[in-house]
């Protein structure tokens, strides 16, 4: 459960067909029963918005990283407890600040 009223730092990982779900850095939950986000076709997706029901989700974003590879568990807390990135790594698909 997240809270409402708290910031909370949610991280998703995929390795092969795992996918790790992480919150406030410490591992709450995996799956390997999944749809490998390369086998999915959309015309768009938002972040924010429930995009299998084309719903907003009442959520507010701070910052979206998008790495080219699943953090380890150790990187996760570090992107955790780095609210701000001076320097863009190499490893960064994409990095928004909202």
């Amino acid at each position: 459960i997240i809270p409402l009223t708290t910031w909370t730092h949610m991280a998703y990982t995929l390795s092969g067909t795992t996918l790790t779900v992480y919150k406030d850095g410490a591992s709450i939950g995996t799956s390997s029963t999944i749809t490998h986000p390369r086998n999915v076709i959309r015309d768009s997706c938002t972040f924010g918005q429930n995009c299998a029901y084309n719903a907003p989700s009442n959520i507010a974003l701070d910052q979206v990283r998008i790495y080219d590879r699943a953090l380890t568990s150790a990187e996760v807390t570090t992107d955790k407890n780095t609210r701000t990135i001076s320097v863009v790594k190499s490893n960064h698909i994409i990095l928004i600040h909202f």
